[in-house]
């Protein structure tokens, strides 16, 4: 699972992850960037949401991966 900004593409938080997970973004800037979370399985992308505001939903779910 990556992290990234939306408009720079920097990468913000990356890790492996199996079964359910969970992610506190910790936004210290007055004006957090959007962010893109993209699910990899493999090496190849399964599923991105693209453009989230860090606080606009409670809960982003990625749904069911199939690998």
């Amino acid at each position: 699972m990556v992290v990234a900004e939306s408009v720079t593409g920097r990468v913000l938080q990356k890790d492996a992850v199996i079964g359910r997970f969970s992610l506190d973004y910790n936004a210290t800037r007055l004006f957090p960037p959007r962010v893109d979370v993209t699910a990899y399985c493999g090496g190849a992308k399964v599923k991105e949401l693209k453009n989230l505001a860090p606080g606009s939903e409670p809960e982003v779910d990625l749904g069911k991966l199939e690998h």
